[in-house]
């Protein structure tokens, strides 16, 4: 550093310069740092008329001396600084790509692009993907199992196959810390003081997958949670377009070829409204949560005075995985946000919840309620509605979708 200062590769610069040129996490283009006290000059007539004091530091261990401060009150190591010079460096910038991992993850997404064209693409499949699709399956062929269930609800079907009931259901239903300083770390910035402190924290291929793993671990937990997610929104939906049918007469909704009064589905099971701000969620919260826990990969070079003094890798270097507190806390608010669209939209009242039985997607209990008084496998293509339809002689009668006329279940009353 002495020889670079008197060969002039350093800059001059002022105390004030001097913090806010090093007050940062990580330096990449200045190097070593000359501090020069009132009394002193460079260069020096001679090198031992210079009181020369060097400190290695790096990391952490540099925040006390290099943190933001005033210029009057910045006294490293107990002195007064009248000027420093620094070392400006190369900045460096790679590429790190690891062609193993490549390869497994693109091997992965092949396989489950596969899988999806073979579940797709089957000439013979009829998928039950909507409440129309179970409606017109069991309309046009009968479930001998649920023969004269048509009240039955979700939690009534394991206690009726468990104990073999009656054919017969009567109606009825059951550092600082504040939050300016934590975002103003940064959203998915690496920081000294958020990188996280662990044994697999060094240089190596092994290290490289834990801490791969350990990044990427909330991505898999997101998935399975917004699985979890998506079926409960896709139950209430379910609900909702079944309690429709006790009042109004439509077509139903199908997820391959409608014929007659059928009509097309949305994707999947979700109307658009609904599937395409759950995508949006998912894609914000699997950003975020990127942006959360990632990667970290710290070099460090010794300065590139010559080549005699350059060295490409420094044992100090490592990888370790870093935080955001920032993404952390976004990641929560968008977290809070979904549950209470749930909650918000599980409060909708079902309009004919106490004359129709809650069965969301057990196909037991929707198959009971898909039993017409005369079989008709050419039902299913017309306007169908819930409701009591009679036997021929029957008093009370029976109910379940049918294309003919239908009247409103009475509380009380025993329906087949």
């Amino acid at each position: 550093m002495y020889r670079a200062a008197v060969e002039g590769h350093v800059e001059r610069l002022d105390p004030s310069t001097c913090l806010n040129a090093y007050a940062s996490n990580f330096q990449s283009d200045r190097g070593d740092l000359l501090l020069v006290t009132p009394g002193f000059t460079l260069p020096p007539t001679k090198q031992n008329n210079l009181g020369l004091r060097t400190e290695t530091l790096f990391g952490p261990t540099s925040q006390p001396y290099c943190s933001k401060q005033t210029p009057d009150s910045w006294t490293p190591f107990n002195v007064t600084v009248k000027e420093c010079y620094s070392l400006l460096t190369t900045e460096r910038c790679k590429l790190l790509f690891i062609p193993r991992l490549c390869w497994l993850v693109t091997a992965l997404n092949l396989l489950k692009a596969l899988l999806m064209l073979a579940a797709a693409l089957r000439p013979d499949a009829r998928p039950l993907l909507t409440l129309g699709d179970a409606v017109a399956s069991f309309t046009a062929v009968p479930d001998k199992c649920t023969e004269n269930l048509c009240l039955v609800s979700k939690q009534d079907i394991p206690s009726f196959f468990a104990r073999d009931s009656s054919p017969t259901a009567g109606f009825g239903s059951k550092g600082r810390r504040d939050l300016p300083t934590l975002m103003a770390l940064g959203l998915g910035t690496p920081s000294s003081k958020t990188i996280i402190q662990a044994s697999n924290q060094s240089w190596g291929w092994g290290s490289v997958l834990c801490n791969i793993i350990m990044a990427n671990s909330p991505q898999a937990v997101l998935s399975i949670l917004y699985f979890i997610y998506n079926g409960l929104f896709t139950t209430l939906s379910l609900a909702t377009e079944r309690d429709s049918y006790a009042r109004n007469r439509k077509g139903l909704r199908v997820s391959l070829s409608p014929v007659g009064a059928q009509r097309a589905s949305y994707y999947l099971q979700l109307a658009y409204r609904y599937s395409l701000t759950l995508l949006a969620f998912s894609i914000v919260l699997h950003w975020l949560i990127s942006q959360s826990i990632f990667l970290v990969f710290i070099e460090m070079y010794r300065n590139p005075i010559g080549a005699d003094l350059e060295s490409n890798y420094n044992p100090g270097s490592y990888n370790a995985c870093g935080w955001s507190p920032a993404g952390v806390i976004c990641v929560m608010v968008v977290g809070v946000v979904m549950v209470g669209f749930l909650l918000l939209f599980g409060c909708r009242r079902l309009v004919s919840s106490t004359i129709m039985p809650v069965v969301g997607s057990c196909s037991a209990a929707i198959s009971a309620a898909c039993h017409p008084v005369l079989h008709d496998e050419r039902a299913c293509s017309e306007p169908l509605q819930w409701g009591v339809r009679n036997y021929d002689g029957e008093e009370n009668g029976h109910c379940s979708f049918s294309s003919g006329e239908v009247g409103v279940p009475h509380k009380g009353v025993m329906y087949s």
